[in-house]
């Protein structure tokens, strides 16, 4: 699935987009994340960012903050 920032913005804006976006982190070996109901509006922000910026930075960065946030209850559970 071959599709530009914005368009990945229309999709992603639904529960479905969810489900496809934890799908393809999953597909490059990254955990599926939860974007929590408080990042709700960070999360449609960053689709924002997309035509203004020309960049992805700030989903870039939401997504990795959840993959930090992720591994570390991993963590946590193979420490305990």
């Amino acid at each position: 699935m071959n599709l530009t920032l914005e368009e990945w913005g229309k999709i992603f804006n639904t529960s479905k987009g969810r489900l496809l976006l934890n799908l393809k982190l999953i597909k490059h070996g990254l955990l599926p994340i939860n974007i929590k109901f408080t990042n709700r509006e960070k999360y449609y922000n960053s689709f924002d960012e997309y035509p203004v910026n020309n960049g992805a930075d700030y989903l870039t960065e939401l997504i990795a903050s959840y993959e930090v946030e992720e591994l570390e209850k991993y963590i946590v559970i193979i420490e305990n």
